[in-house]
């Protein structure tokens, strides 16, 4: 994992996943009220990204990750 990236209201948090085969992935969770993280999509990463930065910018341009849905 290369980092995490978390929303402006800390409830929904991205991990910015960088494998050796040169792709990138998103590992996308909610927190929830037990105080624990819960990855959504059944733990299944989005992706590939060519490259972190471009899963960054689309990770943080999305509703989800906005509080907006």
């Amino acid at each position: 994992m290369i980092k995490s990236l978390y929303s402006f209201d800390g409830k929904r948090r991205a991990d910015v996943c960088k494998f050796a085969w040169d792709k990138t992935y998103l590992l996308e969770s909610d927190w929830d009220e037990q105080s624990t993280w819960v990855p959504r999509h059944d733990g299944k990463m989005v992706g590939p990204f060519d490259n972190p930065s471009a899963a960054e910018q689309f990770i943080v341009a999305t509703d989800w990750f906005n509080g907006l849905d």
